[in-house]
């Protein structure tokens, strides 16, 4: 199984430890050998950890928290504290996500929105 993870610079350590245990290849690479990084959102990533910060209670993530909401350069905190991380047990692996659409619109006609949005449409 090959999977390509962030993980805190903290975390890093124990990670590497425990790889041999279980028989996992943990194997620090770069930012740049990750396909798409330089065109990604990085604000947007920003933003979704910075939803996710009234939820952790480790010191070391409430400082990256706390550093986060001072508004940096998105793609300069990825890359300065956090380390993409080569998973591999040398199996297959198979990853799934889920999303919520956000769909911005109007019960009531205006310029911008030129229909009203009064549920969301019927699957096809």
């Amino acid at each position: 199984m090959i999977r390509a993870a962030l993980f805190a610079c903290a975390m890093l350590v124990p990670l590497v430890a425990r790889a041999s245990m279980h028989e996992i290849a943990y194997d620090i690479t770069s930012f740049d050998a990750l396909d798409g990084w330089a065109e990604d959102d990085h604000q947007a990533a920003l933003d979704v950890f910075l939803n996710t910060c009234p939820d952790m209670n480790d010191p070391d993530w409430l400082s990256l928290c706390a550093l986060a909401q001072q508004k940096p350069d998105a793609r300069q905190f990825f890359e300065l504290f956090f380390r993409p991380v080569l998973i591999s047990d040398g199996k297959p692996a198979l990853f799934t996500g889920y999303f919520e659409p956000e769909l911005n619109g109007s019960l009531h006609p205006t310029d911008r929105f030129r229909y009203p949005l009064y549920r969301e449409p019927e699957a096809s």
